[in-house]
């Protein structure tokens, strides 16, 4: 988990708070990109792209044996 809190810190305060958001860490509940997009007044569009940079940037601060979900609904693996 501290791997995953430090990759949150490098990325931007949109990205992680979009993330927070979307994946439970703020309420305990996973949200959909739909629902994600309307708590953040974007397209549904404009937030799968902000997802997946925010991703991607996580990527790139977490060590290999770590993965990200691809197109998993609204289950998270990431550990």
């Amino acid at each position: 988990i501290a791997e995953v809190r430090n990759a949150l810190q490098k990325v931007s305060d949109r990205e992680r708070t979009y993330l927070h958001y979307r994946y439970g860490f703020v309420d305990n509940e996973v949200h959909t990109r739909k629902d994600a997009a309307y708590h953040f007044h974007l397209s549904t569009s404009r937030a799968k792209r902000l997802e997946e940079g925010a991703l991607r940037n996580c990527r790139g601060n977490l060590p290999d044996n770590y993965f990200f979900p691809e197109n998993s609904g609204n289950n998270i693996h990431f550990l």
